[in-house]
């Protein structure tokens, strides 16, 4: 049993500048080769 909604208020918002995404770009900024070739991704639980 997963359950999704007790802590569903601390979930990064995907609209904003404050997620997964722009903080792994943000990083990548520093380095000396910036745009990566590719990230690997997990799949979800399906409640996400």
């Amino acid at each position: 049993f997963m359950d999704q909604f007790t802590y569903a208020e601390r979930a990064t918002d995907w609209r904003a500048n404050n997620n997964i995404a722009e903080s792994i770009f943000k990083q990548m900024a520093e380095e000396p080769s910036p745009v990566p070739e590719w990230i690997v991704c997990s799949p979800g639980t399906g409640g996400t």
